[in-house]
């Protein structure tokens, strides 16, 4: 009834505002049309509530302490906090909205009806009510129908959110844009005279599903006004970035890192080797100011290939086993604020006994690692696309990464990359729907199962 004028207007809004005001407890608002899709003060088009309506509604969200709000109507998944209210779009147990493909940088999916028909991006929310706070898991559907007669499927067995992850098995590097507002152009459909800005919340929403916590992104990521205060909104929801960038900062970035310490777990700094005997005054300026804690990186040259290999012209950081010489020298040099290593566990090594390597070396010299499971391979021309040895691989290491004491794991690959170097897929493709490795993970972080 917003904004239509009619007498029922009227009257709803006394009826809303009358169950705000004398609720006792929590509060969830559950309603059809969205206020907005990406900003609260986005125009006004097709899939949004006008002003003032719009306003009016917010307003009694915020003045009420409402503590989420659910909404459907554009048949896509977004997540946004408002204040301190949790806001959440739903996709649809029927169709997806074609005009909405726009976000993605693919083509539809094939046979998706160029978008429309996406049954991956189908399925429901559950929504858990704890005595305090509250988490939401999709299911996805895969746009499967029960036949008149039939028994409906047990529920799978779904990951517990990020924010109840308490013992978190694996983290992804965000390369791609994990913040980007995509343009909807005039479709001559549902908005023909204007543009609408969504942000493409697909890669959240796999990261949700699949329990996942730890994320890594570059420190030039803090630098964009719009995608820090992104981060801080997804904190809410359990995850714990960590940084990651090449040398000391500059002075306005060692600013951007303290202005935003309370939101980000630790720091990953890539160095040239040869210098870090000379740096102690400036991690003890760094731990003073910052206080994160730092695993150091060697960045590698031409110099680390085995005599006779190919060089290729691109960057090659991380220690791998055969550096306990350099590991030792940064365990002796007890750097301020220095909590491990960053290892690079290559295409081509060996997963399982690469990382007992790692952690065994790292235990000894009372350093951590952060150790890297690469997709990629070596060469940057050469494509990586074989789901079974990419799952074979990180099954490898989920089995044993439990069992080491003093490594942590990261994939280097959460959404496809099919352009430019190092091609290769990963647990999400660009369309944002699951691949196989997805699901390996979902099910890693499954309580109860291994």
């Amino acid at each position: 009834m917003i904004n239509s004028g009619l007498p029922d207007e009227a009257r709803q809004a006394e009826w809303l505002e009358a169950e705000l005001s004398s609720a006792t407890g929590r509060v969830m608002i559950m309603l059809h049309h969205p206020p907005y899709l990406c900003f609260p003060d986005e125009p006004s088009h097709y899939d949004n509530t006008d002003p003032p309506g719009r306003d009016w509604l917010l307003g009694l969200v915020q003045k009420y302490g409402v503590e989420a709000m659910f909404t459907g109507h554009a048949h896509n998944f977004w997540y946004d906090r408002f204040g301190k209210t949790d806001y959440y779009l739903a996709p649809s147990t029927c169709f997806a909205r074609q005009d909405y493909s726009e976000m993605l940088r693919t083509l539809p999916p094939e046979n998706s009806e160029f978008g429309r028909n996406d049954v991956d991006k189908l399925g429901y929310f559950i929504v858990k009510v704890f005595e305090k706070g509250h988490t939401v898991q999709f299911v996805r559907t895969f746009g499967e129908e029960l036949a008149p007669g039939a028994t409906a499927a047990p529920l799978r067995d779904l990951a517990v959110t990020p924010v109840e992850n308490t013992a978190p098995r694996i983290g992804f590097d965000l390369r791609q844009n994990w913040a980007e507002i995509a343009e909807v152009s005039p479709s001559g459909g549902l908005d023909e005279f204007d543009r609408k800005l969504v942000r493409n919340d697909y890669p959240l929403l796999a990261l949700i599903e699949m329990g996942v916590r730890d994320i890594r992104i570059p420190l030039a990521d803090l630098r964009d006004p719009a995608r820090c205060q992104r981060l801080r909104t997804l904190t809410h929801l359990g995850f714990r970035p960590t940084i990651f960038g090449f040398g000391i900062p500059s002075e306005s970035d060692l600013n951007l890192i303290g202005a935003n310490k309370a939101f980000l777990r630790d720091w990953e700094m890539t160095l040239d080797w040869e210098a870090i005997s000379k740096m102690q005054d400036d991690f003890a300026r760094l731990n003073a100011r910052i206080g994160l804690p730092i695993y150091l990186s060697r960045m590698r040259s031409k110099s680390d290939l085995p005599t006779g290999s190919l060089y290729f012209h691109v960057i090659n950081h991380g220690f791998t086993p055969a550096d306990a010489d350099q590991l030792s020298q940064l365990a002796a040099l007890t750097l301020p604020g220095v909590k491990g290593a960053v290892f690079r566990v290559g295409n081509q090594m060996p997963v399982g006994e690469t990382l007992s390597q790692i952690d065994s070396i790292v235990s000894e010299r009372q350093l951590q690692a952060s150790a890297h499971l690469r997709i990629a391979g070596d060469n940057p021309a050469e494509p990586h696309v074989d789901h079974n040895e990419t799952c074979a691989r990180h099954a490898e290491a989920l089995q044993l990464v439990s069992n080491l004491k003093a490594t942590r794991l990261f994939s280097d690959t959460l959404v496809d990359n099919d352009r430019g170097y190092f091609p290769r897929q990963g647990a999400i493709d660009r369309a944002g729907n699951p691949n196989p490795l997805f699901e390996l993970i979902r099910k890693a972080h499954v309580p109860g199962k291994t």
